[in-house]
Formats: C-alpha cells, sequence, structure tokens
C-alpha cells in the first residue's frame, strides 16, 4: 500500500483482510439504512446472519428494510433475515421471490402489518 504525506491512497483497497462480500454488505447497509449498529451484538447478529445467507440475500433484504421502513428499522431487517433463514432463502433470485410472496401475501391483509404465517407449513411468508 503507498502511501504519502496525506495517508493510504484511497484508490487502493484498505481493508485488506476483510471479506470483500461483508464489505459489500456494510457498504449497502450503510447507503440505505445508516451506520451499522455496534450495540447489544448487532453487529455479530448481522455478521452470523451474513455466514448463514451470504451477501447477495443480505442485501436484498436491506433493500427491503429501506423501502418499507420510513425508518429504516433494524428489527425489520432482522425480521426478514430470520425469515429468509426460516425459509431457507440461498439465493438472490430465491429472496427476491421470498419478497413477492411477502407482498401478495400483505395484498390480501389489506397492506396491514406483516401477514403471518399460521404454522401449517403452506408455504404462506410471515417475516413477523
Amino acid at each position: 500500500m503507498s502511501t504519502d504525506r496525506n495517508g493510504p491512497d484511497p484508490n487502493e483497497e484498505a481493508f485488506t483482510g476483510i471479506d470483500p462480500e461483508w464489505l459489500r454488505v456494510v457498504t449497502e447497509y450503510e447507503s440505505r439504512i445508516g451506520l451499522l449498529p455496534m450495540s447489544s451484538g448487532a453487529l455479530e447478529i448481522l455478521m452470523s446472519f451474513f455466514d448463514d445467507l451470504g451477501a447477495d440475500v443480505m442485501i436484498e433484504a436491506i433493500r427491503k428494510t429501506a423501502e418499507d421502513q420510513p425508518k429504516r428499522s433494524y428489527s425489520y431487517l432482522k425480521a426478514i433475515l430470520e425469515a429468509f433463514v426460516r425459509e431457507g432463502v440461498s439465493s438472490k433470485e430465491e429472496a427476491e421471490q421470498n419478497i413477492l410472496q411477502f407482498e401478495e401475501a400483505r395484498k390480501q391483509w389489506g397492506g396491514k402489518k406483516s401477514p403471518q404465517n399460521s404454522g401449517d407449513d403452506s408455504g404462506e411468508v410471515r417475516w413477523f
């Protein structure tokens, strides 16, 4: 890494040893929601979801959170990620499909707070 009196070259990779896919997640989160939460183990929880779901799935959840929540709620994002884990979502395409199913279920509920699965394995999406 080259340096001058102004510090490291901003065009060079500044985060040696950090997974570039995790950096994609962090960048997306901070551009759409805000700074990563550092309290109550939230960062560790997000990293655990990253390990389980990967960057593409997490980014879809971040985008959905930014779209649905004016306050860009961490708890809303966490609920989406928990649903993705519960549903076995493992790709961007599956995440997009899961979001579409959620939107359809929400329309059936008249746009009210998130619909919930009755626990009958019907495939209905539950985020809360």
